[in-house]
Order: structure tokens, then C-alpha cells, then sequence
């Protein structure tokens, strides 16, 4: 379940508390997107990633899910994967969502938070929805820098046929896909940074966000 309002300001102030003069200017950086947009690739897989090239300043958060695993993934690093509804139930979530487009639970754990930014003193490599990373941006302010990779139905499809989605499944993809965009271009989930991601290779978006983190931390200086 979803801790209080109260509960997440303290969380926020504890992470703030914790930071280290290394890290302090560093965002949390959340990467939104449909399923099969490229998360993952641009998150942490190889070393042009953002975990490949900022370790020292990022970690992956990891998610909890209901959904079954897929038979690439490892439980524990691509998702916590929770069976049991009852389980999902009682743990303590800073956002939680269930998504369209296979009817399941998803949610960023309270103790991914504190691993991440208490224990390792890291900034937070997140991978939500755009519904979590509002609620990140409600609570963590401009301590957040936000990316949302807009990629075509098109595209969206032919990458979630070859990871062995069936055809209902993507059926229901697409639609949450649609509705995301919808989020995005209707002003209710206002991103950093739009990404068309379609349109350039991982490496060259890996840089271009890096970049305008950077960019943005400069700006932050001069408030």
C-alpha cells in the first residue's frame, strides 16, 4: 500500500538529509515511457548507459510487480516479482500503479528509496510511469529531472512482438501507450525533457539526457 503524504515528506526530508557534497547537485533522474520503449536499455544495459557511465553518482531502483516473469529477466534486478496480491498489499510503496495494459500491480518500494539514497548515499535511477513520476515530482520537487521517450505505435509494436508478447497483450500495450502520450501532450504530466525516441540511437539519447541534466543542475546554481 501507498505510505501518507506525511510519511513521504519525512521520507524526503531523511533522503535530503543524506546527501552527500558529491551528490547533492545530482537530480534523481526518472526515465518514463511505454512498455517497450527502451527503459531498461537506456537505464542500465551496457556501458553507454546512465548506470555505465554515472555509477558512481546513480543506482536502478527496482520496482515490485505482480505480473509473471518474463524468461529474460532476473527477479531482483529487472523487477521484484510479488505472485501473491497479499504481498503487494502489505508492503510500503512511495507510488503505486496499476497498469493498463496487462491489468497489473506495480510500485516503487519504500525501502528501494532508502537502500538507494540512505544506505549507498546514491541519487535514485528510476523507471515509472508517468503517474509515478508525478508523484515524484509532488514530493521531491526540483530535486527530480524527468524524461519521457516518445516512441510510435509502430515502433512500440514490432519491439513487443519480438519479446514474445501475444497479440492481446499488445493490443493493451498500445492503449496504455496512447493514454501516456495523451498525459504528456495534454499538460497534466509535464516532463523535463520529450524525447523522440524513435528518431536516435540508445548511445546518442544515453548523452543527450546526461546532457541536459547538466544543464539543468548549471540552472539550478544560478536560482
Amino acid at each position: 500500500m501507498q505510505i501518507k503524504d506525511e510519511q513521504k515528506e519525512l521520507l524526503v526530508e531523511q533522503v535530503r538529509s543524506a546527501q552527500t557534497k558529491s551528490n547533492s547537485l545530482y537530480p534523481h533522474i526518472v526515465i518514463c515511457g511505454p512498455s517497450g520503449s527502451g527503459k531498461t536499455t537506456i537505464i542500465r544495459l551496457g556501458e553507454q548507459s546512465i548506470l555505465g557511465l554515472k555509477s558512481d553518482i546513480y543506482d536502478p531502483s527496482v520496482s515490485c510487480a505482480t505480473r509473471d516473469r518474463r524468461p529474460n529477466e532476473i527477479d531482483g534486478l529487472d523487477y521484484r516479482f510479488m505472485m501473491s496480491l497479499a504481498d503487494f498489499g502489505v508492503t510500503d510503496f512511495f507510488e503505486t500503479n496499476e497498469y493498463t495494459g496487462n491489468k497489473k500491480l506495480y510500485g516503487t518500494p519504500v525501502s528501494e528509496i532508502e537502500r538507494i539514497c540512505l544506505r549507498l548515499k546514491k541519487r535514485m535511477l528510476l523507471d515509472i510511469d508517468p503517474n509515478g513520476a508525478m508523484e515524484f515530482q509532488k514530493f521531491f520537487g526540483g530535486d527530480v529531472y524527468s524524461a519521457f521517450l516518445d516512441t510510435s505505435d509502430s515502433v512500440l509494436e514490432k519491439r513487443l512482438s519480438l519479446r514474445g508478447e501475444s497479440a492481446e497483450s499488445i493490443k493493451g500495450r498500445l492503449i496504455a501507450a496512447r493514454k501516456e502520450r495523451n498525459l504528456v501532450r495534454d499538460g497534466l504530466f509535464k516532463p523535463n525533457l520529450v524525447l523522440p525516441y524513435d528518431e536516435i540511437p540508445a548511445a546518442q539519447a544515453v548523452n543527450l539526457i546526461l546532457l541536459k541534466v547538466a544543464e539543468y543542475m548549471e540552472d539550478s546554481l544560478k536560482q
